[in-house]
């Protein structure tokens, strides 16, 4: 196995040894503010039509899927 692959793995061997943290996520009280004034939108409210997400996400999809190499 050469060098590069062999530090790599053994890389990731210790992160996988590694505990994962757990416990509460704290967001900041900034973040926050500004997600409550995102949901406040008049656009993200119940029963407004959010029929262009799915266009939009389809188009975004079709858009890389046609992408092709130089």
């Amino acid at each position: 196995m050469d060098p590069w692959t062999k530090r790599a793995l053994e890389a990731i061997d210790r992160v996988c040894e590694t505990p994962t943290p757990t416990g509460p996520v704290q967001l900041e009280p900034e973040y926050l503010r500004m997600l409550e004034q995102v949901e406040a939108l008049s656009q993200n409210q119940s029963g407004v039509d959010k029929s262009w997400v799915e266009e939009s996400h389809v188009r975004w999809i079709e858009h890389y899927r046609s992408a092709r190499l130089k």
